[in-house]
């Protein structure tokens, strides 16, 4: 495809995210499917949810036009749908909420889909080091699984996700590119549907991802990343960088609530994002600004952070990877310490003030 033909596909795959996200939200305010806030909320207006189905039917329109086309392979176009069954469940939750068990049972149903249409087996490679099949195996359904809920778990606030989906994408496209890998096309493509959302929901939202958006997300940017592997043992590693804002708060707000003994899926605030503009947005409103206001800055200054990081610190350290000029070892150290070191000092996962 030309580059007209690629910046055509792009306008177009924005234009309709942003117009059915802008559908949604009628149709859910017609309906009254809102979320109500409660005492675990970071919102305080009842506001509409299922905003993913924006950016899940423009970007997965046009990853299979790029199959269809020839700049995309048939195992793209497998990833693409087995991440819309994801959505889909997601929707399904949004509307009734599911029990965790089954959700987790169809991510890992997509998950074992998505490895059979890969052109072989993946191999987890760490230098001279290649893990045996059955290791690299288990680590790729487990990185499908993890990444799917760990977007979950960061829309916690407005534009987060959204803001921190549009960065990766473009982060990826980027070192997929340097890479010579013909992969880079779909990450640009899921960044640009998700910043015709992240319009929407910028803070403060007008509508929620809900988990039609911030599962589908996860899954797909992890099976892309599945996918650049067979281009380049490195990049998975590089991707794993990308993501080390939200897999950093996460993962040690996950292990933490496990050593005090909570149920891990049940709805809480005690993320590093969370906390912090919680502390951000009673600062603001000390200061005169109104709730609403207060805590709409607060996301937006954690949000827009967030992005920060990824385009200014993790996306040169994972292009410095992709070309050879820092060991994954070492690339992931860089990546990681300062973020970690940052969750540990905020608190990630100790027990919240529900007051």
């Amino acid at each position: 495809m030309s580059a007209i033909g690629f910046a055509l596909l792009g306008v177009a795959v924005f234009t309709t995210s942003w117009a059915i996200t802008g559908g949604v939200i009628r149709l859910t305010q017609a309906r009254q499917l809102l979320d109500i806030p409660n005492a675990r909320s970071s919102h305080l207006v009842p506001t509409p949810r299922g905003g993913g189905i924006g950016p899940v039917a423009a970007a997965s329109a046009a990853l299979w036009f790029l199959v269809a086309e020839g700049s995309g392979t048939t195992a793209l176009g497998v990833v693409t749908g087995a991440a819309l069954a994801v959505a889909a469940i997601g929707l399904v939750d949004d509307l009734k909420p599911l029990s965790a068990g089954l959700r987790l049972a169809i991510q890992l149903g997509a998950a074992l889909v998505l490895l059979a249409a890969l052109p072989g087996f993946p191999q987890l490679v760490l230098g001279d080091w290649r893990a045996p099949t059955w290791l690299s195996v288990a680590a790729v359904l487990v990185w499908l699984v993890w990444l799917t809920n760990l977007y979950n778990f960061m829309d916690g606030i407005d534009g987060l996700a959204g803001l921190h989906g549009v960065a990766v994408g473009v982060a990826a496209a980027v070192v997929l590119g340097l890479s010579d890998s013909d992969l880079w096309p779909a990450p640009l493509v899921v960044a640009v549907a998700t910043a015709g959302f992240a319009l929407w929901n910028y803070p403060p939202a007008r509508i929620f991802m809900g988990d039609v958006g911030s599962a589908w997300l996860g899954f797909l940017l992890a099976g892309l990343a599945v996918l650049s592997s067979f281009d380049n043992p490195r990049l998975p590693w590089c991707w794993l960088i990308l993501v080390a804002v939200f897999a950093s708060d996460a993962t040690l707000t996950l292990l933490t609530r496990l050593v005090r003994g909570e149920t891990i899926h049940e709805a809480h605030r005690s993320h590093q994002y969370q906390r912090l503009t919680r502390l951000w947005a009673a600062r603001f409103e000390a200061a005169g600004s109104p709730p609403w206001l207060a805590r709409a800055r607060a996301h937006r200054r954690y949000g827009l952070g967030a992005a920060t990081v990824v385009l200014v610190w993790l996306l040169p350290l994972s292009a410095a990877l992709a070309l050879g000029w820092l060991t994954p070892l070492h690339g992931l150290l860089l990546a990681y310490s300062p973020l970690v070191a940052a969750a540990l000092w905020l608190g990630a996962g100790r027990a919240e003030e529900l007051a």
